[in-house]
């Protein structure tokens, strides 16, 4: 009885310890969200649509974390800590920025219209069906009771022995799926597609001046390092230039220009078999699984080489529009006095758009109150040092 109330004082009193100092690491992490400007005027090389729009994304969700910082040391909310004026400015930069890199990408905007039409002219060409055929197999089976006697049974069951597999064309629609793929790559061969080269810039810190420089590490050791260590000038440049190192738009841009590559090579196969081919093709195989006529598979590889771009300047698009939105609400919601929002909706508006915009950023930016982490934590403490004690004892 006494190793028990042992183990469950040394228990409780292990998990109260430990509750309060994960609550100290908690809070610290919770209260020091990165927050640190953009410096996209000291980037290598000349400023561009590009690293101005992004600059301006990554300062629309730092003027968020800032706020946050500031009510976790002296109370109050986001919405009333927020400096709207500068907040105000830096949604203008969002939206200017938009407008000018969307400018930029035209060719691919314009493109992609004639891209869409392609894959729905691609998409309607053939219809598939199939239907499974199964037979009915008996077999016997002997079973053992439990005094011994042993009782044969015949059971049956259905065993799938082969598919039936139907492909169907519209032979008079093929000269119009043929017209719209070329349109397509017609008018690509036509364009220039710039590619923006975000992921390599970097902020230049020997652009900076010396108060600057000196503030932003301030910043980097109490939002993001959490130490008081100096940080070293090469990983201060990165952890300044995860908004343009994050950065994954040049990935979305190329995989459009793939997606033409692919579509020129299937568009060759489509010329070649799609003419005079049959209405309709039959075949009845062991498999649930066929792969058609090549007529039919040219179709299926010119859909997906048509579908790779429309994805990808469909990713281009989201950051944009989704960038503009949170522009958008940002300043709504800190515009409005008779509603005040809650902090995690302004930390999830700011927090979303960034993780949007740099997706491979390695900056946290997840800014949820994780009041479970220090209950899990203590309560695994405190049964371990519990059945620690008991161990003794034993």
């Amino acid at each position: 009885m006494i190793a028990f109330l042992l183990a469950a004082t040394a228990g409780a009193g292990g998990g109260l310890l430990a509750h309060a100092a994960l609550r100290r690491v908690e809070q610290r992490r919770l209260n020091a969200l990165p927050a640190l400007p953009s410096h996209g005027e000291a980037v290598v090389g000349a400023e561009d649509p590009g690293v101005r729009f992004f600059a301006a994304v990554h300062d629309l969700t730092m003027t968020v974390t800032e706020a946050w910082n500031t009510t976790r040391i002296r109370g109050g909310s986001v919405e009333e800590r927020i400096k709207r004026d500068h907040l105000a400015g830096v949604a203008d930069r969002v939206h200017a920025g938009a407008d000018e890199l969307l400018r930029v990408l035209e060719p691919y905007r314009a493109n992609a219209e004639l891209a869409s039409k392609a894959r729905g002219a691609l998409d309607g060409l053939w219809t598939y069906s199939s239907q499974d055929h199964h037979h009915v197999e008996h077999y016997t089976e002997t079973v053992v009771d439990g005094d011994g006697q042993t009782a044969t049974h015949t059971r049956s069951r259905e065993v799938y022995q082969s598919t039936d597999h139907w492909y169907a064309v519209a032979p008079e629609r093929i000269p119009a799926v043929l017209d719209a793929v070329r349109d397509w790559l017609r008018d690509a061969e036509r364009r220039s597609f710039p590619r923006l080269g975000i992921a390599g810039r970097r902020v230049d810190l020997g652009q900076l001046e010396g108060v600057e420089r000196s503030f932003l590490e301030r910043l980097v050791r109490s939002t993001v390092t959490g130490t008081d260590d100096e940080v070293p000038a090469d990983t201060l440049a990165e952890i300044a230039s995860q908004w343009s190192l994050g950065s994954r738009i040049d990935d979305d841009l190329l995989a459009y220009i793939e997606g033409l590559a692919e579509a020129r090579a299937s568009a060759a196969r489509l010329s070649e078999c799609l003419p005079g081919i049959q209405a309709t093709y039959h075949y009845n195989t062991t498999s649930q699984i066929e792969d058609g006529p090549e007529s039919y598979r040219a179709t299926l590889g010119a859909l997906e080489a048509v579908r790779t771009a429309e994805k990808a300047w469909a990713d281009v698009l989201a950051v944009v529009q989704g960038a503009r939105e949170a522009a958008t609400t940002l300043v709504a919601w800190a515009s409005d006095p008779s509603i005040i929002e809650d902090d995690r909706e302004y930390a999830r508006v700011a927090a979303g758009v960034y993780q949007l915009a740099f997706p491979a950023s390695t900056l946290d930016l997840v800014p949820w109150d994780r009041t479970w982490l220090p209950a899990v934590g203590a309560a695994g403490v405190g049964l371990s040092t519990a059945l620690g004690v008991l161990w003794l004892f034993a």
